[in-house]
């Protein structure tokens, strides 16, 4: 996707969401095989070589906590 508009620009987006949970996979799913541990880390580096900010930022409170207030709204 190289020079296409596929990359985040918002803090607790779609791609975020996705690098958190697929490295919490790869670091704590005790049913995975090696070969999908292996396969969590790379989709958690691609997410997150799509965020047009620091991840450690969000994962460090800069940008606040997610905005949770429609979590229970399907649009």
């Amino acid at each position: 996707l190289a020079n296409e508009y596929a990359c985040d620009a918002h803090p607790w987006g779609a791609y975020a969401i996705d690098a958190i949970y697929v490295a919490t996979l790869a670091l704590e799913c005790s049913s995975c095989t090696e070969s999908q541990r292996i396969l969590a880390e790379q989709l958690f580096y691609d997410s997150v070589s799509r965020l047009l900010y620091n991840f450690n930022d969000l994962l460090n409170g800069s940008y606040g906590a997610p905005d949770m207030r429609n979590s229970d709204q399907i649009r």
